[in-house]
């Protein structure tokens, strides 16, 4: 897995960033959400007709958001392609 493009989120609230990420096999999804929630972090796709697009299994978000994580640390508060 990988993050092809994080675009940081700076108007406050929870959300930390939006990103684009390339999971195994290939497959690619965009415009996920990395939330600071109550319970830690969370990663969000994006909404279809009012319900969620897609959803990963704990495991897969958790990874998700430690590779976001290290992009913004790493690309600093502004928006990057990563690939």
């Amino acid at each position: 897995m990988r993050i092809l493009e994080i675009r940081p989120h700076r108007a406050g609230g929870k959300t930390i960033a939006r990103f684009d990420a390339e999971l195994d096999h290939g497959i690619k999804a965009y415009d996920l959400k990395l939330v600071q929630g109550d319970a830690g972090l969370r990663v969000y796709g994006p909404a279809l007709h009012g319900g969620a697009a897609v959803t990963f299994p704990a495991i897969i978000a958790s990874q998700l958001a430690i590779l976001a994580l290290e992009a913004i640390a790493h690309h600093g508060p502004y928006p990057l392609r990563c690939a």
